[in-house]
């Protein structure tokens, strides 16, 4: 029997690679609306539609109606197997953001009561990801000498956005057992910043054009890492490399590749 998956920000980074995944294994999809609607029955539904997210999104109405409005919504609905919400790894900061706050909020509402899990991705990288971030910056920077400012210091856990992706379904399959617990995504290992400009320089062959400051996020943390041991017990190992990441990533802005 073919599986009905519903999915909210189906076009977005991580929405529409997850889209192309479920379509491959034949899953009939369902796009849920930005209220948390759509028709009928699902057996899997991933919340993955988000905002405040990216620089320039600060509505504080938009990012509540996105992050936890739909979510109360989705919840209300019956017809469903299993519900992963996407939620993230900043609710752990310690200074919260209006972002951070609203995904801490909407985790609340997920109970044991029903088949629904929290996914919390760490830094998710990978081809189509939105260019204001740090990696595809420093592409642009090898490739075509624009500058950029650089923190050389912070660390983040990176996880290629096909790991993210198995992550998801894996959940997705295992929710009945695992109602209302949450489920870090990352390779639980975290990677300063240098180190991914060294590695975009090695792949490119060519230096970044940068502009090394001492912060731009007066609230991010010195160093992100996840506990993923809860998703490597559910037999979830990551298949991608960084470097393998940045290559795919790079020849995105090859012209002929």
């Amino acid at each position: 029997m073919k599986i009905i998956s519903a999915v909210s920000g189906s076009s977005g980074f991580t929405g529409s690679h997850l889209l192309e995944k479920l379509k491959s294994m034949g899953h009939q999809i369902k796009r849920i609306d930005r209220d948390g609607y759509f028709e009928g029955y699902a057996d899997w539904i991933f919340d993955l539609g988000s905002y405040g997210n990216l620089y320039g999104q600060t509505d504080k109405k938009e990012i509540y109606k996105a992050n936890v409005t739909k979510l109360r919504n989705l919840l209300k609905n019956k017809n469903f197997k299993a519900l992963v919400y996407v939620s993230s790894s900043s609710v752990g900061l310690k200074v919260q953001t209006e972002y951070s706050w609203a995904k801490k909020t909407a985790e609340g509402f997920i109970s044991r009561t029903r088949p629904a899990v929290i996914a919390r991705p760490a830094t998710v990288i990978g081809p189509r990801e939105p260019s204001v971030h740090l990696i595809p910056k420093l592409i642009k920077s090898c490739l075509y000498g624009e500058k950029m400012p650089f923190v050389p210091g912070p660390a983040h856990d990176f996880v290629d956005i096909r790991d993210l992706v198995d992550a998801l379904i894996l959940i997705a399959e295992k929710a009945d057992d695992n109602r209302g617990l949450i489920f870090n995504i990352g390779n639980g290992t975290p990677i300063a910043n240098w180190q991914i400009k060294d590695l975009v320089e090695e792949v490119t062959g060519r230096k970044a054009n940068i502009d090394i400051v001492d912060s731009m996020r007066p609230y991010d943390s010195k160093v992100w890492k996840v506990d993923n041991s809860r998703l490597v017990k559910l037999g979830w190992k990551p298949k991608h490399t960084l470097k393998q990441s940045i290559f795919n990533m790079v020849t995105e802005y090859l012209p002929g590749v």
